[in-house]
């Protein structure tokens, strides 16, 4: 009932009718009233104010124009009997704007008072039928309006719950492609590299030993709906295996991180996407950088945040493996968390700098 007397009537059917109730009702006032007196002059034009009133507060302007009336009968202003076209539009948004529990007893009394104030017995019940009629359609308004809503209700919530289940479906499908196909053939890589011997085997071994793992992770989550913590190596052990697996294919860069504190980050996400971020750099390193002139990675930190930069030269080469994803999604990620990823290719020589902050920032 509050939320009402502050609503407005936005509706221009219903703006419509009450201006043109407004002009007929001050017509038939003015056209009957050939002398009109000072204080037949106030009441119209309260009345009228009233009405326009019911526009910007639908309750308090109903009601003062629904007063207003009863006072043109009190004091038997000519006029009022043929001029009830505010009075039908009044009614009408009362009734739509306020529950009927509360409505038609009030609507009983103001009825009860145009009967007992009107001029005769046949206007009295003219105007007490169009009354009610009118009281009738805002409550039929009222009830289709919040059909409507009703309606929209539900429609938001269907939508919701389709978008859900294809969300589902999707997860569903990568879930078992994961499984089927990725884990499997993963499988049979570590099955294929643990019976061959050599450095070169063993690094394929362990690449595909954490890549089993991982996917088997990401299908537990996939399948629980939920984010478990994953136990992953520290920062510097990560960047060792990485350099090491480099140098094993024969890509031997320049790795510094000796200004890079691990200790300032407490927070699991930061950590998590720099761990992503450096496996995306090495693995581009592997597929992008010309062999001959090597790379450089340089990992550091202060009290605000971590920079990571790397630098290195262009293979002539077309790698066929890449499908440009890897740096895009790792770039949004890093923005969610407040930071930024910058990268250039400059005389065919590629250069990366990203900046996470040690805490997220708030989007």
């Amino acid at each position: 009932m509050l939320a009402a007397m502050k609503g407005r009537i936005k509706h221009p059917y219903i703006v419509i009718a009450v201006l043109i109730a407004l002009i007929l009702d001050f017509i038939m006032f003015f056209y009957v009233n050939s002398n009109v007196s000072y204080i037949t002059g106030i009441l119209i034009i309260v009345y009228c104010l009233c009405a326009v009133l019911t526009l910007v507060v639908p309750i308090f302007g109903s009601v003062s124009t629904l007063l207003s009336y009863v006072i043109f009968g009190i004091f038997n202003v000519e006029g009022s009997n043929f001029a009830f076209g505010l009075i039908l539009v009044s009614v009408a948004i009362f009734s739509y704007t306020v529950k009927t529990l509360f409505s038609a007893p009030i609507g009983l009394i103001f009825v009860s008072c145009i009967i007992l104030y009107s001029s005769s017995e046949s206007v009295a019940v003219s105007l007490a039928s169009s009354l009610i009629v009118a009281y009738l359609v805002g409550c039929l308004c009222r009830m289709n309006s919040i059909n409507l809503a009703e309606k929209e209700v539900f429609r938001v919530k269907e939508i919701e719950l389709n978008r859900e289940l294809s969300t589902y479906k999707k997860d569903l499908y990568i879930m078992n492609q994961m499984h089927d196909v990725v884990a499997n053939d993963l499988s049979y890589i570590i099955s294929v590299s643990s019976i061959q011997d050599g450095r070169l085997w063993k690094n394929v071994l362990e690449k595909a030993d954490e890549a089993f793992r991982h996917t088997h992770y990401l299908i537990k989550i996939l399948d629980n709906n939920e984010i478990v913590p994953e136990e992953n190596m520290s920062l510097m052990d990560l960047i060792n295996r990485e350099y090491q697996a480099l140098v094993n294919i024969g890509i031997v860069g320049d790795v510094n991180y000796s200004h890079f504190s691990p200790e300032s980050i407490h927070d699991e996400h930061i950590l998590n996407a720099i761990s992503n971020l450096i496996r995306e750099i090495f693995n581009n390193i592997s597929k992008y950088c010309n062999n001959d002139s090597g790379y450089i990675f340089t990992l550091k930190n202060d009290n605000s945040g971590t920079t990571i930069v790397q630098i290195n030269e262009l293979s002539d080469e077309n790698n066929k493996r890449s499908h440009k994803n890897g740096l895009r999604m790792q770039r949004r990620i890093i923005e969610d968390l407040g930071g930024y990823l910058i990268s250039n290719t400059d005389y065919h020589t590629w250069t990366l700098r990203a900046y996470i902050p040690n805490k997220q920032e708030c989007q």
